[in-house]
Order: C-alpha cells, then structure tokens, then sequence
C-alpha cells in the first residue's frame, strides 16, 4: 500500500494545488473565450489556459506548467531529499509536440527534479488521458514490490497553440457552433511524491487496474468493457468491505465515443459507487488537459478531502487513451473525514 507524500499542481483555475481545489469545488470555471485564436468558422475559442504562461508553443507551455507543478510539490515539508523513481505522464505525439519536444520536456522535468532528489529510474508513458491515472497505479506497484522506494509522478498537457487547435479542428474535434460535441482545449500540470504508507493522515493509493481495449471487441458503439474490466480492478478492494464510492474522477470532455464507453463501463461496475446525481468532470472547469488529467485528479480529491470540501472516504480515478486502447483506473482512501 502506498500514500501521497506530496503534490503540487498548475492550472487555469490555481496556480498551486489548494487554489486549485478550492477553486474546483467551488464551482469556478477557468473556460473562457481566448483573445486571438478563432475556429474556421470565424468564431473564438472557448478555452482554459494559465494567463501566468506566456509561450505560445504547446511544448514549452507543457514544460513551465510541469515546473510550477514541481516547484509547488518542493514547497512541502516532505516534498524532497529521497530517493526515487521518476514516472511522466506526457501527450501522445500530435502537431505542436513531437519526438525533440517530448525529449526536451523529460530533460527539463528531471532537471528540476533532480535538485531535490536522487533519481534511480525516469520511465515515461504517452498515454494521454489514461497516461496520468497509469502513473499513479504503477507508482503503487513498485512500492508494493519493491519495499520502500519512492516514485514521483508528473503529468503535463497543453492544447493551447496553433499547432494542437489547427489538428484537433481538422479531426472535428474542437467544441464549436457547429460542433457541439467537440472538446474545450485546457490546459495543467501536477505533481505529486507517492511513497509507502506510514500514515492514517495521508491519501493513500489501494488499488488499480491497467487494461486494453480490443477494437474487435467493440463494433459499432464503444461498449466500455477494458474500462469496466479496469474499475471493477481498481475497486476490488472495497468489495468484502461492502463499501460504495461516492466519487468518481472521470476524463468526460464532450466527445462521444468516451460519454458512450464510460456510460456502458459504469453500468458495468455499477454495484462498486454510490454517485448519487453527478461525478466529477474535471474538463468542466479547466477543460481538456488530456495526459494530466489522472494526476491532477488525484490531488483534487486528496486537498478536497483535506480541507473538508469533498465528502465520503473514497474516490475513484478513471481514464482513457484517444488512441491505443490503454484504460485505466485507481482507487484512493482519503482517509476519516478531518476534525
């Protein structure tokens, strides 16, 4: 079993991890028209982005949100002086982020990094919106096989440029007039320190569940079932203890395919939750932030909890690749409610 030690985030609606919870549970949206960029249709885009973040490319955006992030989880009395693993969750390669920048970005990252740790491995995963939520589920499992090695897990995204807007419009899948299924380009960073559990204080990370969708296995409709098969993992924990979840994270931004899969995979699951009307759809408020989503999630519900602003014990994270099939799950205890 393993906890989080630290965290620290960057976003459109905090520029560290409890603005941003606050501000997440607060029902504050970060979506808002952008000044200069316009859709083919001669309208502005509707989007969330850090005003703090200055570059224009999607690349460097990435990097200066993954150093907030960074700088934020340091700040914290346990955030550093270990030694650990370095997991990344970066996008999949697309306009405005290729090979040189996806090696740029892991240089930069463990730049940082290293000044207050001592790495022993750096492993990145593009698996966009599945990537953050795998990190986290293998950061568990190296604890739990290796003793009491640390892993720090970043994730960071950006949709903000030309290059990323042009190809998610040429593939229609920007939110438009015309296109009302379409994603809100969004953009973040988080970070947090994962290591063995010690305390009844902190989040602790207790199960996960990594599985792949077969294209043969879903015609028509996507039916959900590598996403199902990955919550119904993840939660196999709290199964003999007959407790229901109260929250889940999910990675939901407008586009069909993902409503469908995750509509048919919670069906699935549907005895593990007690959701009551709603769950958590992060893109709602900081909008699509793809390959950061599960990480930033996660530090949602563990300064939710925290800070008396999230209700229920437990809450599940899930997420899934655009591409490659990848599904993914976690489930964290966030622990008695605080006094």
């Amino acid at each position: 079993m393993s906890e989080i030690v630290a965290m620290g985030a960057c976003t459109p609606i905090g520029l560290w991890a409890e603005a941003a919870a606050a501000a997440y549970f607060s029902e504050i949206s970060g979506i808002q028209l952008h000044p200069r960029f316009i859709d083919t249709g001669g309208e502005r885009v509707s989007m969330a982005f850090v005003e703090a973040v200055e570059s224009t490319r999607e690349a460097d955006r990435m990097a200066e949100l993954a150093l907030a992030a960074i700088r934020d989880m340091l700040t914290q009395p346990d955030g550093g002086g270990q030694e650990a693993d370095l997991l990344l969750s970066l996008p999949a390669y697309r306009p405005g982020f290729g090979p040189e920048d996806a090696r740029a970005l892991v240089e930069k990252i463990r730049g940082s990094v290293e000044s207050a740790f001592s790495l022993r491995e750096v492993v990145t995963g593009q698996y966009d919106q599945a990537g953050g939520v795998m990190a986290i589920a293998t950061a568990m499992n190296r604890i739990a096989n290796g003793g009491r090695r640390h892993c720090i897990v970043v994730a960071t995204d950006s949709y903000i440029g030309a290059d990323s807007l042009d190809w998610i419009e040429a593939h229609q899948r920007l939110k438009t007039v015309t296109n009302p299924f379409g994603l809100i380009p969004g953009e973040a960073a988080a970070a947090m320190l994962v290591g063995p559990a010690t305390s009844r204080n902190r989040v602790q990370v207790i199960g996960g569940g990594l599985r792949r969708e077969i294209a043969d296995e879903s015609p028509g409709p996507y039916l959900g079932r590598a996403l199902s098969r990955a919550l119904l993992d993840a939660t196999a924990p709290l199964v003999e203890r007959e407790t229901p979840i109260r929250h889940l994270f999910v990675d939901l931004n407008g586009e069909i395919w993902r409503t469908d899969s995750f509509g048919n995979a919670l069906m699935r699951a549907s005895s593990r939750f007690a959701l009551g009307e709603s769950f958590n759809v992060t893109a709602n408020r900081v909008g699509e932030t793809g390959a950061a989503f599960g990480v930033l999630a996660g530090i949602l519900a563990a300064v939710g909890r925290r800070t008396r602003m999230l209700e229920g014990r437990f809450a599940c994270i899930c997420g899934s690749a655009t591409s490659g099939g990848a599904r993914a799950a976690v489930l964290l205890d966030l622990g008695e409610r605080p006094t």
